[in-house]
């Protein structure tokens, strides 16, 4: 019989006056008596290639192995270290800051489109928040000129500019801030009526629209004439057949201006407030029109919602893994050679190290973003693995050895192949890092 383990033979073996030997090492010696190479020259850099890997292989399971024989010798004291270690990364969360701004996380900072709007911004005001309602007419009520549907519009926008906090906001045409709602910049019809109250007839407002249409001196609170910006405050507008004046229309938009802010402090008061102009826009009851509404957030909003629609399913999924990994390495059917405390040991230690992962990024004040919350089911994947190559050579274990030889022997064979992997997925992360999308990195 060849003396040349198998791929399936175990390395320690029990000879028969009782001695365990290492035939790793007697097909390492074998191998050198063996005559005649491919590599014979002494210099061959294919030969110094393999005993530079070779030396490496040797190393790495020299180190694994009185890393294990240590942790063996000292349980509680390797345990209370990992614990604590894990501690202080989480004070990490004490900086906890998410970003959930789109601009932010798929536009590089650092990009020419970012530094261009930023110098056009020092002469233009460009960066600019908008929201706006539109009421769309019902069946019932087809003009929205109609005093009774008029009114109801207005009540609509005063419930918006009496929202807390929207002056200190707004935007203002000399860039300064509102001394009161009057210096706010807003798209709406309402300032053209000379009767607050609106207690007018559907002819006598016609005719006002009209006066004011045809006003070429007449500018609203944007800087710009009515004519200019009828179109972005009626739709579907309707005319007589004689001399084309405006009898009605469908539907009104409702638009207002708010300053997007640099700090993010203040940028995420105006947040706040955009969230309070959604509720109230969606809690408006309103017989005359159907609301619709939109706020500059909503697309993020929108993007967060879809980002976290699917948690359920992560989790399931997520539970299942570890019930898998749990299942297989615990033996459950064969409690005997089973190893149930190291499974659940092995799932513990991968929370622990997303624990500790997402905290180190919080101390060097990474912001964490909502996609992020795939993260551990793949940090399962990723480290579950490695339990079953762990648990798979301790059971190739001879019964006799104690319990920091084992440890030691188990680290010594596996080692090498667990740091492998680990750098593999260790640069493939490090490399993701260098992207200039913020959302990826």
């Amino acid at each position: 019989m060849s003396s040349e383990a198998t791929a399936n033979e175990p390395f320690l073996v029990e000879s028969g006056n009782g001695n365990i030997k290492d035939k790793a090492k007697e097909t390492v010696a074998d191998s050198k008596n063996k005559k005649g190479s491919c590599c014979r020259h002494r210099y061959n850099l294919c030969r110094k290639w393999s005993n530079l890997c070779s030396w490496f292989v040797r190393l790495l399971q020299h180190l694994a192995g009185l890393l294990g024989e240590n942790i063996a010798k000292r349980p509680l004291l390797s345990i209370t270290v990992c614990i604590v270690f894990v501690s202080f990364c989480a004070v990490g969360f004490t900086w906890f800051k998410d970003e959930s701004r789109t601009e932010k996380l798929f536009i590089p900072q650092a990009s020419r489109a970012i530094k261009d709007l930023d110098t056009a911004e020092r002469f233009f005001r460009l960066k600019v928040r908008g929201e706006s309602i539109i009421l769309v007419s019902r069946p019932e009520h087809p003009n929205v000129l109609a005093p009774e549907c008029l009114k109801e519009a207005q009540d609509v926008h005063n419930q918006i500019i009496a929202l807390n906090s929207y002056s200190e906001y707004c935007l203002t045409l000399s860039g300064q801030k509102a001394r009161s709602v009057e210096d706010c910049v807003t798209i709406d019809p309402f300032d053209i009526f000379q009767d607050i109250n609106l207690n007018k007839t559907l002819i006598e407002i016609q005719a006002e629209v009209n006066k004011a249409y045809n006003n070429k001196g007449l500018i609203m609170r944007n800087g710009e004439l009515f004519q200019h910006n009828f179109r972005r405050m009626f739709g579907d507008v309707t005319r007589s057949k004689t001399g084309h004046h405006i009898t009605g229309a469908r539907a009104l938009q409702l638009q207002y201006f708010i300053s997007d802010p640099r700090e993010d402090d203040v940028n995420k008061k105006v947040l706040e407030w955009e969230k309070s102009f959604l509720d109230k826009a969606s809690s408006l009851s309103i017989t005359c029109f159907e609301v619709f509404y939109e706020a500059e957030r909503s697309t993020d909003d929108a993007i967060a919602e879809n980002t976290g629609a699917d948690i359920t399913l992560v989790s399931i999924t997520f539970m299942i893994m570890i019930s898998f990994a749990c299942l297989m390495l615990g033996k459950l059917f064969n409690p005997l050679t089973g190893h149930s405390l190291l499974a659940n040991a092995g799932v513990f230690a991968v929370a622990l190290g997303i624990l500790a992962g997402i905290g180190v990024g919080q101390w060097c004040r990474v912001t964490f973003v909502s996609m992020v919350g795939v993260v551990p089911y793949l940090v399962l994947s990723i480290g579950i693995d490695d339990m079953f190559i762990l648990v798979d050579e301790l059971d190739r274990q001879p019964r006799q050895f104690g319990v920091v030889r084992t440890v030691k022997e188990v680290m010594s064979r596996t080692g090498a192949t667990v740091t492998m992997t680990t750098m593999t997925d260790l640069v493939a992360f490090a490399v993701s890092t260098s992207t200039s999308f913020p959302a990826i990195r």
